[in-house]
């Protein structure tokens, strides 16, 4: 999706958006008209945690960001996850989101002694996660934060 590609080019340029290959059916977009507003993408990590990504507004402070996040998070539950996770250097906003800020990165988070239900559900995708971590080229001067939300078990 161009559209969406030209909307992060400049927040990946900052620095405050991690580059990622666009695959229009991950992302949710807000629209007025033809006109591409904001998006954010739902990475499947694995059958328990999603990742949040790509989230980008044309405009900040207008609640957009809030919005995209809260669709996202409800096709979240829909599908059966039961962690979401984002790295951001916008805690802040996630926070007020009910995300919850988490002290280590995923390459730094050993999940080797899992006890809550978050370090059990992160254990599954930390692999994953961590190893495309390790590969990032903004590593060594890396900003962003892991920040989680627990949806609640699944049903059985």
């Amino acid at each position: 999706m161009p559209a969406i590609d030209a909307l992060m080019r400049p927040q990946i340029a900052a620095g405050r958006l991690l580059p990622r290959s666009v695959n229009a059916h991950a992302f949710l977009v807000a629209t007025d008209g033809d006109m591409l507003l904001g998006a954010v993408a739902l990475r499947h990590l694995t059958p328990r945690v999603a990742e949040l990504c790509s989230l980008v507004a044309a405009q900040r402070g207008v609640g957009l960001g809030r919005q995209l996040v809260t669709a996202l998070v409800t096709r979240a539950r829909m599908l059966g996850y039961e962690e979401v996770i984002a790295l951001t250097e916008a805690t802040r906003f996630f926070e007020r989101c009910d995300f919850a800020t988490q002290d280590l990165s995923p390459w730094n988070l050993d999940c080797s002694r899992s006890s809550t239900p978050f370090q059990t559900a992160l254990a599954e995708a930390n692999e994953l996660k961590s190893a495309t971590c390790r590969r990032c080229t903004r590593r060594p001067r890396c900003g962003q934060t892991l920040v989680n939300l627990s949806l609640g078990r699944k049903a059985a």
